[in-house]
């Protein structure tokens, strides 16, 4: 009896030690769980030590009972712990097959060896289901792995013992069995066993408030990300082993945020804070350090990136903050990734580190608008030797925006204000023609210092000559380019001050023409539109459309303000300035030629357009696809540097210029066509490809008849994206798709990318009008593990946004 009595001795010690761990913390549920299975698992030896009560069948059913929901609770406790649940349904039918086989065996057939036999493989089974589903703990802490392997061992430890005793027999007094030396082995086997578990249960609990502690003394508590303190320590214990390797530091502020306090209460600040903290660690890598550094002020540091990624996953922050949603004031952000390390040593410490990255947060102009577009975009800070920078980032830059006279200079204010809200400065020179329009008290308001208009003003060639003032800037714009600045520029003339800083500078020059179509198409404006061209000028439009005078419509409409953005941010992004032969003679409406070379030396495919498939020699199975957004891409890709291959279906557009162009017919020709582009670094997928053809198209036209209406056979055409992605040589490096859906854009847009296993999908939503043949487009970035949706824009903003952000993939590929 008292060998007996050890084991449920020692278990109610540890059950008194949980017990009391569960009263220190009442939020572990699990430690109450453990201490009462020790005391259950007591009482069931009492009951039986004691013989209470006396009936053999009664006593075996009180025991068992007490014994089984002893163990079901240790089970669940243990899962418990690891945030995993058998779930009642299982408990429920562990212990109707345990309790109802004793009942069995103690009423129906006695049998003492059965009920034994049945107990400790139903215990053993329980033990090792819960053992089973705590196998992640292999891949834990050492405690954790401990744990795993004692429970395991206690659980298997029930087979082996009970398979021996099979064949032997009972004694007829339940005493003389409890004397036996197989139940004292059993009992001391538990209890050794159990307080193994026991031992390991406590280990593991204490090692768990430890690591809260250490939890809450390293994390935010209100993001769950690291504190200052903690990013400080690992970020200069990480820095200290990095020596010459890269990495890059995103420092991240929410501007406005005070507002949203003020207005709204701290409880949406939190809001807005937690959410933001939600999406840099889903952005992030898993190896990286996110912290949150102050009150709206977050970091990021990636270790063994480039800038290139830094760039790309800035981008992401970006985007995924324009596609939060709150229902209180909408706030801006700028996040500015920062390279630890180029070819030099890395800071040794982390303040060192972010101290060299905290003077460079300068505030974010508001956003006007509240759009998540007129966030500002990000923006690279190099620490180091210069490396080409992204069109996307613009920090830094300025633009010398020369206004001509026409009824299009009212857009140039919009472009002022989206230019601030890049971060882009811009002076003004102001034309005479332009005044007739725009006032220079309008222009000078919105570009934050005054408007140039006079060459002879003796206050402003006092302040700031007009050499200076083309010279000190990045890039020339003129928008409107009049006839007459055109004709000006191409022949040198320098008579007001406008033409005078177009003559000295030492810049690049962008212009946007616009006038009348009739002048637009003058034999002298296209010979000073080929000498420009031949100068290295960089040309945006004319669009095609209707004109201010009545009646008039035709080519030489001024492109529309994002389309100017667009392609400043392409000039910009170029780091010297190199003479473009750039061909924009019948360019596409709103095509970009910029000489930012962000692909320079690599070669692009893009496929544009419909396909014909024929039914006979006059009619053909086809769709609605333009070919605008594909042109406009392959263009984009070419004035990014690009040796571009473009192949096309049957458009009615103009190939456009510096791009090698095939033209094919059916989805067969264009994979031909296709393969023997390859190989290539880029391959762009927006041609809108049949997916049926006929079978056995008919060698002549097809005439009505007394046959009635004939029946066509279709089948299946080749998918070009699917074949291309999975060529194991020569597959491009970036493989990106088009997806055209009228509905559940994102979910099919997801399927197809796991369908052809291509890198990206390009998706949007043709169900509208407008949209196929239109001249704008909404469009989202679906990636295995994001999705990125962009604004409504036109189509060339689309094609320019997408090869920067593809020249980033690309860079972060290496």
């Amino acid at each position: 009896m008292t060998m007996a009595l050890i084991g449920p001795a020692v278990l109610c010690v540890f059950g008194l030690a949980f017990l009391w761990a569960w009263m220190i913390e009442r939020r572990r549920d699990y430690l109450l769980l453990l201490a009462a299975a020790p005391a259950l698992f007591a009482i069931a030896v009492a009951v039986q030590v004691f013989f209470w009560p006396a009936s053999v069948p009664a006593n075996a059913l009180l025991s068992g009972l007490f014994y089984t929901v002893a163990v079901q609770i240790a089970a669940e406790a243990v899962l418990r712990r690891s945030g995993k649940r058998l779930g009642r349904v299982w408990h429920a039918c562990a212990f109707i097959a345990v309790m109802g086989g004793l009942w069995y065996f103690a009423y129906f057939a006695p049998n003492l060896l059965a009920r034994v036999y049945l107990q400790n493989f139903g215990y053993g089974l329980v033990l090792l289901v819960a053992s089973l589903h705590i196998t992640p703990l292999m891949r834990g802490r050492p405690v954790d792995r401990v744990l795993f392997w004692v429970l395991f061992a206690f659980a298997l430890h029930f087979f082996p013992r009970t398979i021996l005793t099979i064949g032997l027999e009972a004694p007829g007094d339940l005493r003389v069995f409890q004397d036996s030396l197989f139940w004292q082995a059993l009992h001391l086997s538990l209890a050794v066993l159990g307080a193994a578990l026991a031992t390991a249960l406590l280990a593991a609990t204490l090692s768990d408030v430890i690591d809260d502690l250490r939890r809450e003394r390293d994390s935010d508590g209100l993001t769950g990300l690291l504190n200052r303190r903690a990013f400080e320590q690992r970020a200069g214990a990480m820095l200290s082993v990095a020596g010459e390797a890269p990495c890059v530091l995103l420092v991240c502020d929410l501007d406005h945020f005070k507002r949203v306090n003020d207005s709204h209460g701290h409880a949406a600040g939190d809001e807005v804070l937690s959410a933001f903290g939600r999406l840099l660690r889903r952005v992030s890598r898993e190896k990286d350090l996110v912290a949150r550094i102050g009150g709206e002020e977050f970091a990021i540091l990636l270790p063994g990136a480039t800038q290139a990624a830094g760039l790309v996953l800035a981008e992401r922050v970006r985007a995924g903050l324009s596609g939060l949603v709150f229902t209180f004031a909408p706030i801006g952000a700028c996040t500015r990734p920062r390279r630890a390390a180029g070819t030099g040593r890395s800071p040794t410490t982390a303040p060192r580190f972010r101290s060299r990255g905290q003077p460079r947060l300068r505030p974010c102009r508001p956003c006007p608008s509240g759009r998540p577009d007129d966030i500002p975009a990000c923006r690279m800070l190099p620490n180091g030797p210069s490396r080409p920078r992204s069109p996307l980032l613009s920090a830094s830059r300025s633009i010398l925006l020369i206004i001509g006279g026409g009824i299009a200079a009212y857009k140039c204010l919009e472009l002022i204000r989206r230019l601030k809200d890049r971060g882009i400065a811009s002076r003004c020179i102001l034309t005479r023609a332009g005044e007739q329009f725009v006032t220079p008290l309008a222009v000078g308001t919105l570009a934050g210092e005054r408007c140039f208009t006079d060459l002879f003003s003796l206050t402003d060639e006092a302040d700031i000559g007009h050499i200076a003032l083309s010279r000190s800037t990045d890039l020339l714009v003129v928008a409107p380019a009049t006839a007459d600045l055109i004709a000006k520029m191409a022949n040198g003339h320098a008579d007001d001050l406008a033409s005078t800083a177009l003559l000295a500078t030492d810049k690049r020059i962008l212009i946007a023409p616009a006038m009348n179509p009739r002048m637009w198409q003058h034999p002298a404006t296209r010979r000073n539109m080929a000498q420009l061209q031949k100068d290295g000028v960089l040309v945006v439009g004319p669009n095609s459309g209707a004109m201010a005078e009545r009646g008039e419509s035709g080519p030489g409409r001024m492109a529309e303000p994002q389309e100017l953005l667009a392609a400043i941010e392409l000039a910009l992004a170029g780091e010297q300035r190199k003479p473009a032969s750039i061909g924009f003679l019948g360019r596409l409406p709103g095509q970009v030629a910029a000489g930012g070379q962000v692909l320079a030396g690599k070669r692009v495919l893009v496929t544009s357009g419909p396909t014909h498939e024929p039914i006979d020699p006059v009619r053909y199975i086809a769709n609605r696809s333009s070919g605008k957004q594909g042109h406009a891409i392959a263009a984009a890709a070419a004035a990014a540097g690009a040796d571009v291959t473009l192949i096309s279906g049957p458009v009615g557009i103009p190939d456009p210029a510096g791009v090698t162009t095939i033209h094919v017919e059916s989805a067969r020709d264009m994979l031909d066509a296709t393969e023997q582009a390859l190989p290539v670094d880029i391959a762009v997928f927006a041609a809108a490809v049949a997916d049926w053809r006929v079978a056995g198209a008919a060698g002549q036209k097809m005439k009505k008849g007394e046959h009635g209406t004939p029946s066509l056979t279709l089948v299946e055409n080749p998918d070009i994206l699917a074949t291309i992605a999975a060529r194991e040589i020569d597959r491009p490096q970036l493989v990106v798709g088009f997806a055209a859906e009228t509905q559940n854009v994102i979910e099919y847009a997801r399927a197809k990318l796991a369908k052809k296993g291509c890198d990206l999908i390009v998706a949007n939503d043709v169900g509208g009008t407008g949209v196929m043949g239109g001249e704008d487009n909404t469009v989202h970035l679906v990636t295995a593990d994001a999705v990125e949706t962009w604004p409504t824009l036109p189509k060339a903003e689309v094609a320019a946004r997408l090869v920067t952000h593809l020249a980033t993939l690309l860079a972060e590929k290496g």
